[in-house]
């Protein structure tokens, strides 16, 4: 992947324009638009403005080797309103403040499901947890992890997104989420009954 496709994939997984990300950097569209056609590079001080706009380091922009690039975005998630009292929003399938939030930054590029995220237990936490009470260790976990999860589809490419009070994660899915499960990691995740 060039550096030009990086700058691009980037920018459209974080939701900006041209305009927004040349705005973030301060550098104009055009400059954006030469960069993501390879008509020209970016110099080191706006590469360092990039990697901090996409919270990826710049051997990861400039290093051939890599390909698909993990994203990031920093967001205060008060900022985000979802009143369900007769709001256009409460219309779209959102549900809370962190659905409003993959909504806005991931709804241009992608079609947004929300995910439950559960602990994948092994056979031996699964034997505790039934011994102990049912429950109480995916109970525990879910106290403990908190941040709202999002499936991310494209045509090519699937993505999953992590979104918590005050930042917006993407990582590439090395498969597809086939069916409405699947483990990944240590968590299973099963597609919510709405979209967004």
């Amino acid at each position: 992947m060039t550096l030009g496709q990086k700058i691009r994939t980037a920018r459209q997984r974080c939701g900006l324009s041209q305009a927004e990300l040349g705005a973030r950097i301060h550098v104009s569209r055009q400059a954006i638009t030469k960069w993501e056609s390879g008509r020209g590079i970016p110099d080191i001080d706006n590469l360092r403005a990039l990697s901090k706009a996409f919270g990826v380091s710049i051997d990861e922009l400039i290093d051939d080797e890599v390909g698909e690039l993990q994203t990031h975005a920093h967001l205060n998630i008060s900022e985000y309103r979802n009143d369900k009292r007769g709001n256009p929003l409460s219309r779209t399938g959102a549900r809370s403040k962190y659905d409003v939030a993959a909504r806005d930054l991931f709804g241009a590029n992608f079609k947004v499901t929300p995910l439950v995220r559960l602990k994948h237990m092994s056979l031996w936490e699964s034997i505790i947890d039934f011994i102990v009470n049912p429950g109480v260790i995916q109970a525990a976990d879910a106290l403990h992890h908190t941040d709202s999860y999002y499936l991310l589809e494209a045509d090519d490419h699937s993505r999953l997104a992590r979104i918590s009070s005050t930042e917006a994660e993407t990582q590439p899915l090395a498969a597809r989420f086939t069916g409405n499960k699947m483990i990944i990691g240590g968590n299973r995740f099963t597609k919510a009954k709405y979209r967004l």
